[in-house]
């Protein structure tokens, strides 16, 4: 009995352990790119900004799901 609530609480701790580590790597690898056009004139000025985030958050969720 001892035996089975020790194994339960060791595979809790690295499902835990495993969590933080795929978090930190969503965090890690976060790409913005910004692209920023400006077109003036005498009487006009157009702006025009793109922002292209990009965050492999589905692939770690998908791979914490495979490792779950």
């Amino acid at each position: 009995m001892r035996w089975a609530l020790s194994l339960s609480l060791s595979l809790s701790l690295s499902l835990s352990h495993t969590h933080t580590h795929t978090h930190s790597l969503s965090l890690t690898h976060t790409h913005i790119r910004t692209h920023t056009l400006s077109l003036s004139t005498n009487t006009h000025t157009l702006s025009l900004t793109h922002t292209n985030t990009h965050t492999p958050t589905v692939k770690t969720l998908v791979s914490y799901r495979r490792f779950l």
